[in-house]
């Protein structure tokens, strides 16, 4: 008989206890593969897609219960968010469209942003301005590379 007690509470305390875990999941951006570890608490990442016009990582999501946790860590050599190439800028988070809240956590290799989503979250959406070596930033610097390095060479000629 306590064997059963002990079985039926062990029972209880597992379904009563929200499933957090530590997972990764991959994204592909130009044939490589890349992995984002995240923890979930009643979340689910089931897939992640790049968006390089801009610079977004979107994730299809499932929330069980009425309200799920997750915290998602990204290194900054795969993606960040910055303004030039020094000063660390905010990211920005949609869910199912709308901006939502977050916390970060951050060291010179990653950044962790921790947000809730609500029961029928089916998709977010995280914006920051280096995704995989894309950016806007890395194109606007080659760019004025390029014109300066064109009127530099405009200078030499008419000389």
């Amino acid at each position: 008989m306590k064997l059963n007690i002990a079985y039926l509470v062990a029972l209880i305390v597992t379904i009563t206890i929200p499933s957090a875990f530590a997972d990764s999941i991959s994204v592909d951006i130009d044939n490589t593969s890349y992995d984002i570890d995240y923890v979930g608490n009643n979340v689910l990442l089931k897939s992640a897609t790049a968006d390089l016009d801009f610079i977004s990582l979107i994730f299809e999501t499932e929330v069980s219960g009425s309200e799920g946790d997750v915290s998602i860590t990204f290194q900054r050599d795969f993606f960040d968010a910055k303004i030039g190439t020094e000063i660390d800028d905010e990211f920005f988070i949609l869910s199912d469209g709308d901006e939502i809240e977050f916390q970060e956590t951050k060291n010179d290799e990653s950044r962790t942003l921790s947000f809730s989503l609500s029961a029928g979250n089916e998709e977010i959406e995280i914006i920051g301005t280096i995704l995989a070596n894309n950016s806007f930033l890395i194109e606007k610097a080659d760019a004025q590379a390029e014109a300066d390095a064109q009127a530099e060479a405009d200078a030499q000629a008419e000389a």
